[in-house]
């Protein structure tokens, strides 16, 4: 288990020392969006934020950054799914991350 500004993330294989600050990176494709709180899911990392930007770039896709605590994140949803979910700047959503989108390489300090 890893904390972090705003709630806690649990990954698979971290051999790190207790209490040592360490960088992770999530790819945006691997962060699932939900306008309420998800329940029964085998997904173990489950968190809120609030939207801070959205970016539709050129193509599907639409860049969403989102803060929890004082941590930032991005998540990419299609154009789709932004419309149909509403996704605006300012909104509360629930991001939904599994395990094991975490790759234990890709640990830095």
């Amino acid at each position: 288990v890893m904390g972090f500004d705003g709630g806690q993330l649990i990954l698979p294989e971290l051999n790190q020392t207790k209490g040592r600050s360490i960088r992770i990176r999530i790819p945006a494709q691997d962060i699932v969006l939900a306008r309420e709180k998800p329940k029964g899911l085998s997904a173990l990392n489950v968190f809120e934020g609030t939207i801070t930007q959205l970016h539709a770039g050129q193509g599907p896709g639409v860049m969403v950054q989102f803060k929890t605590g004082e941590t930032l994140f991005l998540a990419r949803v299609t154009q789709y799914s932004a419309q149909n979910m509403g996704l605006a700047v300012g909104q509360t959503i629930f991001a939904i991350v599994k395990a094991t989108a975490f790759d234990p390489a890709g640990i830095g300090t």
